[in-house]
């Protein structure tokens, strides 16, 4: 089934903030409805409906904790126009497939992510654990120059906007940030043989 989307991912500063106002609580902006509504993804994809499926498109699946979050590269046209990429930093926990150490550090690219108040997107995220699905790090189109921003260059990027399930355990949820989808569930329920996937 294939959903509609155009690709292009947007943080808003104003939900974040939103959180951090005078009067703002757990009751009244959790943390899983700021996570599903921060971050606006649009995107051409084939949905996957199960875990096995989601593997299947991906080099490697892992689940870890975020350590942080960091602009990773910068892609520019030859008109000059510079569109700058998000990634996370997660230390792997568990790996379900692929050939990555536990304990070790991987950047994963998110995808093209307009600027916007990182310290609020990192306060919501450090500290959680995230499942990914991920590929070889990928460019998103000839004709663009890139460059790295960060200490560190990127691992890997994100499979699919499914590929990205973080926990937020006080809710008993699980969010998709990249489709701003939530349900009620554990992390190990996202990787298979788990049966947690976004709806469609």
């Amino acid at each position: 089934m294939l959903k509609k989307f155009l690709f292009v991912l947007t943080i808003s500063a104003t939900v974040f903030l939103a959180g951090c106002t005078s009067g703002g609580t757990a009751e009244t902006n959790p943390v899983s409805e700021r996570l599903a509504s921060a971050m606006n993804s649009q995107a051409d994809y084939v949905y996957l409906p199960s875990t096995s499926e989601l593997a299947k498109a991906s080099v490697a699946v892992f689940t870890g904790e975020i350590i942080r979050v960091l602009e990773t590269r910068k892609m520019t046209s030859s008109s000059g126009t510079s569109i700058t990429f998000y990634g996370l930093e997660v230390e792997v926990e568990s790996v379900d497939k692929g050939e990555l150490a536990l304990h070790s550090t991987q950047i994963v690219e998110l995808a093209p992510i307009s600027p916007a108040n990182l310290s609020d997107f990192q306060a919501d995220l450090v500290g959680r654990k995230a499942s990914l699905y991920v590929n070889s790090l990928s460019n998103y189109g000839a004709g663009f120059t890139y460059s790295k921003i960060s200490d560190s260059a990127p691992n890997w990027s994100i499979a699919t906007p499914e590929g990205l399930a973080v926990e937020v355990p006080e809710e008993s949820r699980i969010v998709w940030p990249l489709l701003g989808s939530v349900a009620k569930g554990t992390i190990e329920e996202t990787t298979d043989p788990g049966t947690l996937v976004p709806k469609p």
